[in-house]
């Protein structure tokens, strides 16, 4: 069963809300629905963390991307900003 949108960005926000990390999902919730998330990130350093966002940013293209707080803390926040990468509360 594939959840809408709407319905994985809810479940995504409630473990958010919750401290949960990392992200669970189902397997059928990772490439369902439109929104881009990106949950986790493995980077030695900001720096390094930032250059994968902005790798990842080229192949969202132009959608938004919501991202875990937790992965928003690890990455230079002009950076996010520029990108128009939301960290999610």
């Amino acid at each position: 069963m594939r959840m809408s949108g709407w319905r994985k960005s809810t479940k995504i926000r409630e473990q958010i809300t919750g401290g949960v990390f990392p992200t669970r999902l189902a397997q059928d919730d990772r490439t369902s629905g439109e929104k881009i998330w990106l949950l986790d990130l493995i980077a030695p350093n900001r720096q390094l963390a930032t250059a994968v966002l902005a790798n990842f940013k080229q192949i969202a293209g132009d959608k938004a991307v919501s991202i875990h707080p937790i992965v928003a803390r690890s990455v230079d926040p002009d950076v996010l900003q520029k990108m128009r990468a939301k960290a999610e509360k």
